[in-house]
């Protein structure tokens, strides 16, 4: 759970850093990357929350 997390603020660093270097379809898919992250992300808190309160 706590590699998720880094990976993400990683990823977030990573695209906020070379932004200006990278060319749009890059950009795109790396967009697209960092929103599956997050579904999945959200997925596994859902599904811990309710794992633990059951």
């Amino acid at each position: 759970m706590i590699y998720v997390w880094a990976f993400i603020f990683f990823l977030i660093i990573l695209r906020s850093r070379s932004s200006n270097k990278i060319n749009v379809k890059y950009q795109r898919w790396a967009n697209i990357f960092l929103i599956f992250l997050g579904i999945i992300a959200v997925g596994l808190i859902v599904y811990t929350y309710f794992s633990v309160n059951s």
